[in-house]
């Protein structure tokens, strides 16, 4: 796995870097302060897997730097990492082909759950657009169904994903399953520490921004 961190400042290149690799484990990690960098750190760079970029770069400010980002590796996956939290911005960036957007302001747990719904093929959207038609990239992940092994899920997590999508309670999904609750606890802490959330309002969300539909 090979990652390029494009931000003006060190400090943020640590944390991230330490983010990435909780998420990906073995990753190689590159990192540029702006364009220039970044367009030497390309020309080095047999292939790059994910690039996470600030928009607030010296030289090119705002969407500029991601469509300028996006011209010289219109194939590698852009997550978009901002301090600038505007709903205007963040529906720009994911029209101009970001697979998401971090707005700084979210707390190193929730960019690293953002992190990882894009390892598994997925994409991040601040709760606050989630309404927006059309702003959403057009990836394999939301044109159909993610089946369990696009969501790092065993079968029968599927099955309890899916019941939750439906609102059942523990109780609801023993009764379904023909299991205990206990067994059902067990199956949603699996569940949480896959997707990398905390609730189940979390896990909903994980699981729509990877294309999981209820049946």
């Amino acid at each position: 796995m090979d990652v390029l961190i494009i931000d003006g400042h060190p400090l943020v290149h640590e944390v991230l870097g330490g983010l990435v690799r909780s998420v990906f484990g073995t990753v190689t990690l590159r990192t540029a302060r702006d364009l220039e960098g970044a367009t030497a750190v390309i020309r080095n760079t047999r292939k790059l897997d994910l690039a996470l970029l600030d928009l607030a770069l010296q030289g090119c400010v705002g969407i500029e730097a991601l469509t300028q980002f996006r011209g010289l590796c219109p194939t590698v996956p852009v997550l978009v990492v901002s301090a600038d939290d505007s709903r205007g911005t963040i529906i720009a960036a994911l029209r101009a082909g970001a697979i998401g957007y971090l707005p700084k302001t979210l707390t190193p747990k929730v960019m690293g759950a953002a992190i990882n719904l894009v390892k598994a093929g997925g994409f991040y959207v601040p709760y606050e657009v989630l309404g927006h038609d059309r702003l959403v990239p057009r990836t394999e992940a939301t044109n159909r169904p993610a089946a369990s092994t696009q969501l790092g899920l065993t079968g029968r997590q599927l099955e309890v994903m899916q019941l939750i999508q439906k609102g059942y309670n523990n109780r609801k999904i023993a009764r379904q399953l023909d299991i205990s609750e206990s067994t059902v606890k067990q199956h949603l802490h699996s569940i949480f520490s896959t997707l990398r959330v905390s609730s189940r309002t979390e896990a909903l969300a994980a699981a729509q921004h990877l294309g999981l539909r209820q049946v």
